[in-house]
């Protein structure tokens, strides 16, 4: 799922192994990334929020519903096109 035009989200950008790259995210998801990854804010040293399952971090959800609810369409709609 995208992010609808028109929403505000995060945007981080920087040079990794010398490359650039550019993380684009709902504001709300990058919250529980860097939560999940001990703050850490660095792309090159943290784990991406699709490596956990949402079994990880479900026990989030009043402090990040709109994260869970995303996760858990995001499974349905992979179940629906098995």
């Amino acid at each position: 799922m995208g992010i609808p035009t028109g929403t505000m989200h995060h945007v981080q950008s920087g040079i990794q192994d010398g490359e650039p790259y550019r993380w684009r995210v709902h504001s709300d998801c990058a919250d529980i990334y860097w939560e999940m990854n001990g703050g850490n804010f660095y792309y090159y040293e943290a784990t991406c929020l699709g490596d956990f399952g949402l079994s990880e971090f479900i026990h989030l959800r009043g402090k990040y519903p709109h994260v869970i609810c995303r996760f858990e369409l995001r499974d349905q709609l992979r179940e629906v096109a098995r």
